[in-house]
């Protein structure tokens, strides 16, 4: 039986601990961090994917199968979306590993977040989203009075 609990609780993050894999949620992120090295994940297939083609350049390909495989090389993300939708899926593995169309294999970290595709700003677009979920910092702000 797989326990559920609250790890950390900050005005700014939560963590959450299911059984082995430690979900990370910080206030106003469009992403969660997960370490789930004994868990593989699986979700529905999606029409649509862009990934990173090894020169670091990205390219967007047709879905043609549940295990087609999604190659994480000096991008270290991929986006999973369907032609219809406005959202998509957002895969960050900081430590390069590979994903396929439907799994999620185990690793130390993977982020899993939303993007919209067309963006409302710069900000929201996927590579800054990326580069934000690179650069996290863990600060407390007191104030003295």
């Amino acid at each position: 039986m797989n326990h559920i609990k609250i790890d950390t609780i900050r005005f700014d993050k939560i963590v959450i601990v299911a059984g082995e894999t430690k979900w990370t949620l910080e206030r106003g992120k469009y992403y969660c961090r997960v370490e789930h090295e004994y868990d593989e994940f699986t979700f529905s297939r999606f029409d649509k994917y862009w990934h990173d083609t090894g020169n670091g350049l990205g390219v967007e390909k047709a879905t043609t199968s549940d295990l087609e495989a999604i190659p994480i090389n000096q991008i270290f993300y991929a986006l999973l979306y369907n032609t219809s939708g406005d959202i998509g899926l957002q895969i960050f593995r900081p430590y390069n590993e590979s994903i396929t169309t439907s799994t999620i294999p185990p690793s130390r970290e993977t982020g899993i977040g939303l993007y919209f595709k067309v963006a409302d700003t710069s900000h929201n677009e996927h590579q800054n989203i990326a580069l934000e979920y690179l650069a996290r910092s863990n600060q407390d702000i007191y104030i003295d009075l």
